[in-house]
Parts: C-alpha cells; sequence; structure tokens
C-alpha cells in the first residue's frame, strides 16, 4: 500500500483506542469553548457497515491505495463473493454482491482503505473527524456555523 490509514482513525492501531478518540474530540469541543467559539458535533455509526459494503467500493479503495498486482484485487473480491451459506443444515451456493465478513482481518483493513477518504476529505474542509471502525465524530468549530 502507498498510503498509510488515516491519523484520525483510530481503530485497529498500535497505541490508539476509543479512548483516544474520545480525548481527541473533547480537546476539539475544549478548545472551542475557551476560545468562545460555538461548536457542532455529530455522531453517526455506520449500521452494519461491514455488510453494507460493496465489491465496487473496495476495488475503487484497493486502486486509489495502489495495491499491486491486479490479481491481489480479483483474488480480495473473489473472496467474498464466492462464499458458500449454509440454510437448515443445507449448503448452497448464492451470489453475494456486497458483504465483507464483520471481525475478519481484511474485511477491517478495506473498511479503513474506504473510510480513509471521507475522513481525509472532511478533514480538509474544516471539519474536525475522528473516527473508531465504523464510528464517526464529526465537529465544526468556530464563532459563525453555516451550514449549507
Amino acid at each position: 500500500m502507498s498510503l498509510p490509514l488515516h491519523e484520525k482513525q483510530h481503530a485497529y492501531s498500535l497505541g490508539k483506542s476509543t479512548d483516544s478518540a474520545f480525548h481527541q474530540a473533547i480537546t476539539q469541543v475544549e478548545g472551542a469553548i475557551q476560545n468562545k467559539e460555538k461548536c457542532l458535533g455529530s455522531f453517526i455509526d455506520t449500521e452494519s457497515a461491514f455488510d453494507r459494503t460493496n465489491f465496487s467500493s473496495i476495488k475503487v479503495a484497493l486502486r486509489r491505495h495502489r495495491v499491486e498486482p491486479a490479481q491481489i484485487d480479483y483474488w480480495i473480491v473473489n473472496k467474498f463473493s464466492s462464499q458458500t451459506i449454509l440454510i437448515a443444515g443445507e449448503s448452497q451456493a448464492v451470489q453475494i454482491r456486497k458483504r465483507c465478513s464483520q471481525g475478519g482481518v481484511l474485511s477491517r483493513l478495506l473498511w479503513n482503505m474506504i473510510i480513509i477518504e471521507l475522513i481525509s476529505k472532511l478533514n480538509c474542509n474544516h471539519f474536525y473527524i475522528y473516527s473508531y471502525a465504523d464510528d464517526l465524530t464529526l465537529l465544526v468549530s468556530g464563532n459563525i456555523i453555516r451550514i449549507e
């Protein structure tokens, strides 16, 4: 990979945790209070984030991170899309169009590769975003907060 995970992503990173994400968010809010600014926050829990991750998002993230060779891209998508599901004790092949296994090591890496673009774009636009896996805290502060 050519791009590291975003510094504002606190999940799955050595020395980071929910506590470090919370601490950074609180520090941002306290700074706004000290500067007599307003601070607006939004807290987002992406419901079933891994289950709803589609393969086109995975492919885009892999290309953006310059994962080489292209066969790895194919292998990753094939790994998730050609799973067999056990229903009522019977094995059945089913075409899966989206889904990263919740709790899988590869799923966490892929989710982080996908979410990094959102975190980067928001942080560059005067928003402060702190992320822990699929939970996001979005803050904006200032004397005048105008949402368009």
